[in-house]
């Protein structure tokens, strides 16, 4: 299908590497449209296909924008009374 509208978006997708986030990925771009009956409809067209450590999470931002990093995931505490007490990475 030939597509005549321009493209007002970035696709974005985040990288992840032994379970931390690494970087974003530009990996296409789309378009976002409100429709005369208040309807919003979005458009993506990802170059992109299959990527290692990809969640399979994306962002379509307006062009020239850029994603913010993802906030650090809490460690969770270690258990009392067992052997994984000074295992900070659980």
């Amino acid at each position: 299908m030939h597509q005549t509208k321009p493209m007002t978006h970035d696709l974005w997708l985040q990288k992840w590497e032994a379970g931390k986030f690494r970087g974003w990925r530009l990996v296409g771009e789309g378009r976002v449209e409100v429709r005369g009956d208040g309807t919003i409809s979005a458009e993506n067209f990802q170059e992109l296909t299959a990527i290692g450590g990809w969640n399979g999470y994306t962002q379509l931002l307006p062009k020239g924008a850029k994603p913010k990093d993802p906030e650090p995931q809490p460690k969770r505490p270690a258990q009392s009374g067992t052997d994984l007490e000074d295992d900070e990475d659980i």
